[in-house]
């Protein structure tokens, strides 16, 4: 239980970095969120969302590897698209 509260503290810390534009502190916060969340997949997304805004395109793709949804289907599509990767 205090993991799941611990790695949702982390993840609501991203997002304040995130909005603030602070997306190394982002970044640290969900990759720690992540450890202790391993099957909170929004942790990924978020990872992935900071490293489109730091045109960080393959960590983009890579954050996002093993998610299906239709968020996650879209930002990769989006990631290759701007690495002139049409598929």
């Amino acid at each position: 239980l205090q993991r799941t509260v611990k790695g949702k503290e982390k993840y609501r810390l991203g997002l304040q970095a995130e909005k603030a534009g602070n997306f190394t502190e982002a970044t640290t916060l969900y990759k720690s969120a992540t450890v202790l969340l391993p099957n909170f997949t929004d942790c990924k997304i978020r990872l992935a969302i900071v490293a489109i805004k730091t045109e960080e395109w393959a960590i983009a793709i890579s954050q996002l590897t093993d998610i299906e949804t239709e968020q996650s289907r879209y930002l990769r599509g989006f990631a290759y698209a701007k690495q002139g990767q049409l598929q």
